[in-house]
């Protein structure tokens, strides 16, 4: 019952969600079905969402995930969501973030993410399968054996004003090229 008061709350205060289907607990892991999220600025569609939880890990303490499926997805963004005043004016002294800290340790078993596809501003990505599992602990994050199949991606076609400004750019100026400063808030 824990999950479809859930599901029902989670529908009220979001109006664009529709779920078709809920079955499982909180603690043990849940089943979604037939979940669509759809609004003026994207519409986002999945067959069925699995979590499967080892709640024994929660003695440890610990979260251990046993699996995390995804399938059916489709997602689109046509365009970006008009921007916020508050947005444009962001901090000129924000310092990135430097390190994330999980409170607790992390396990996920299975990651199975199939049969997805992303529209993001005419940009498309597709796959049929992708499969990981992975273990975080404080800062350091361990990727298991991954396995990415029957990928497709196709770039959105340039506009004529981004070819104005790439063929502007373009003008060699004989210096190299320097490459910003990234900095990964986790440990591999």
């Amino acid at each position: 019952a824990g999950v479809k008061v859930a599901v029902w709350g989670a529908q009220k205060a979001l109006p664009a969600l529709s779920v078709a289907s809920s079955s499982g607990s909180l603690l043990k892991g849940l089943a979604l079905e037939q979940v669509r999220y759809q609004d003026s600025h994207l519409d986002l569609a999945a067959d069925s969402l699995v979590l499967t939880l080892e709640d024994s890990c929660l003695l440890t303490p610990a979260v251990c995930v046993t699996e995390l499926g995804i399938s059916g997805v489709q997602f689109a963004m046509p365009e970006l969501p008009p921007s916020q005043p508050d947005a444009e004016e962001a901090e000129p002294d924000a310092q990135p973030m430097t390190d994330i800290v999980m409170p607790l340790p992390i396990r996920i078993d299975r990651i199975a993410l199939d049969d997805i596809g992303l529209d993001i501003l005419g940009n498309k990505i597709a796959w049929q399968h992708f499969s990981t599992a992975a273990e975080i602990e404080g800062s350091q994050l361990i990727l298991k054996p991954t396995d990415w199949q029957d990928i497709e991606l196709t770039l959105a076609p340039a506009s004529e004003e981004d070819s104005a400004v790439t063929q502007a750019e373009a003008d060699p100026t004989g210096e190299p090229i320097t490459l910003p400063e990234v900095v990964l808030p986790l440990s591999f």
